[in-house]
């Protein structure tokens, strides 16, 4: 079971990985076990995003990776000189108001 502070958590980070897809040439970012990705952010879904990974000898089958094991501090993008651009971090929601 998930709390409202996850799924919040959860619903920021879809939102930052949505306004990220829309960037730039090429994506990159690290999971969260410290592995690399680059390739192309295809589409954000609920709970993963659809990926086609980069290079000479990569697969051009698009793939999906869960939402959680994306480290959003390390999201970048490529821009068409191929400039390595660090995207901003994702802000942790705002706490509600008090009652």
């Amino acid at each position: 079971m998930t709390s409202d502070s996850d799924k919040q958590e959860t619903d920021a980070l879809r939102e930052h990985l949505e306004r990220f897809s829309e960037l730039g040439e090429r994506h990159l970012f690290r999971f969260r076990d410290g592995r690399f990705f680059e390739g192309w952010v295809v589409e954000v879904g609920e709970e993963h995003v659809l990926v086609m990974s980069g290079g000479p000898e990569a697969s051009e089958e698009e793939f999906p990776i869960p939402i959680g094991e994306i480290d959003p501090t390390t999201l970048a993008y490529m821009d068409e000189a191929g400039t390595r651009i660090p995207f901003a971090p994702v802000r942790a929601p705002a706490p509600p108001p008090p009652s």
